[in-house]
């Protein structure tokens, strides 16, 4: 499960890292952002050129009803059930972006240890490229040729790595470096392909720092929340 994120770079330092066009402006420093928020995504037009996008995160299917249409709950869609699942239906094959973010939070608790909030980032400091699925929604009521579409996206999940499951059962997936060119291809189809990427990110790509609580309230922003407050957490190596 992914449900906080930090998009601490502004909308041009993103276009610049992945040679993408700004289609909006937004200055950064998003330490918390929570479902539901504006969200910068890179997508790949039919004509192959990548844009920086505006999208808010929480998944509304094309076919919602007009009293349905809010975006909190398919924030997350799981990778292994991502082509059956009538919501995302067709996503994978044409509609695929990333959610560029310098790290995600999550939580550790039960039988993994005691509550506590972690920071999962890059080691080398680079950002995340975060799988990741889009679709548009039209008000009813509505003409199609004065309506701005709702456009939203949902970030998928697998199974954990080492580092991971540590902390918990799931994890974004994480496009490769080299895998980026045919993600963000629209024109490229091959659902077997696309899936076998669903992999868990090495452990050695990943950190995992303990934070504070406060990110929590989504309304807490700053870099402060990504302060360490202890060592951090290191993947166990297998025997």
């Amino acid at each position: 499960m992914c449900g906080r994120f930090v998009q601490q770079r502004p909308v041009s330092e993103i276009a610049a890292i992945f040679a993408a066009e700004p289609l909006f402006e937004d200055p950064g420093g998003h330490y918390n952002v929570a479902p539901s928020q504006r969200i910068a995504a890179v997508v790949e037009r039919p004509d192959r050129r990548r844009a920086v996008a505006p999208f808010i995160w929480g998944l509304v299917p094309s076919w919602t009803p007009k009293d349905k249409a809010a975006p909190t709950r398919l924030f997350n869609a799981r990778s292994e059930s991502v082509v059956e699942r009538l919501a995302f239906r067709g996503l994978l094959e044409r509609h695929r972006l990333i959610v560029p973010a310098e790290g995600f939070y999550e939580w550790r608790s039960g039988a993994k240890g005691p509550r506590q909030a972690f920071y999962i980032r890059r080691i080398d400091g680079r950002p995340l490229a975060l799988g990741g699925l889009w679709t548009t929604w039209h008000d009813p009521d509505v003409a199609r040729h004065v309506d701005e579409p709702l456009r939203t996206t949902t970030i998928l999940t697998t199974s954990p790595n080492g580092l991971m499951s540590q902390i918990h059962d799931r994890m974004p997936v994480v496009i490769a470096e080299g895998a980026l060119d045919a993600w963000l291809d629209p024109s490229f189809g091959d659902t077997a392909a696309l899936r076998a990427w669903f992999q868990p990110a090495p452990d050695e790509l990943l950190e995992a720092i303990p934070v504070g609580a406060d990110i929590g309230n989504a309304r807490n922003q700053g870099r402060d929340l990504v302060t360490p407050i202890g060592r951090p957490l290191v993947a166990v190596p297998f025997d």
